[in-house]
């Protein structure tokens, strides 16, 4: 592993874990003030409506997050790469690969979707929900890609030049 793959993979893990955090806790804290309650776990409890969960969703939902991680371990790599040793443009190298991981996310969900729902949910229903999570995918893997891909590729090319 070289030093500019290195660089590239810890950026692009920092800003998604950064993104992540701020996509789960900010309908958290909505629910919080919405709701004038201090009890953290009922609220995420209450937003998310987690009543039971199945050992095998859990288990299919780590190996997604264990395939979404890879995907962060790989394009960073690449993103350091043509960033700092091909001279690449930051800023689009960034965007894909902030529109990739979101790419990603939608594979990810789609066959979670497909795999949980489909034992009691109509197929139709299932099918809505991937064609969702698509639309939903893309705008929000846009707007990812636009705000984070700027401060990404900036910081990939300064620490490289170090």
């Amino acid at each position: 592993m070289n030093k500019s793959q290195h660089i590239g993979r810890i950026a692009l893990l920092k800003y998604y874990l950064i993104f992540i955090l701020i996509a789960v806790l900010t309908p958290v804290i909505t629910e919080l003030i919405l709701s004038n309650s201090i009890d953290f776990i009922a609220a995420f409890k209450e937003l998310f409506k987690i009543n039971s969960i199945e050992k095998n969703e859990v288990r299919i939902a780590l190996l997604l997050l264990l395939i979404q991680l890879s995907a962060v371990w790989f394009l960073g790599g690449k993103a350091g790469e043509l960033i700092i040793d091909k001279r690449r443009e930051k800023f689009i190298i960034s965007f894909i690969n902030v529109l990739l991981l979101w790419f990603i996310y939608f594979i990810n969900t789609s066959l979670l979707n497909l795999i949980i729902l489909n034992k009691t949910t109509p197929v139709h229903l299932v099918l809505n929900s991937i064609v969702t999570i698509f639309y939903f995918s893309l705008i929000m893997g846009s707007i990812n890609g636009f705000v984070m891909a700027y401060f990404m590729g900036k910081e990939i090319e300064r620490k490289g030049n170090i």
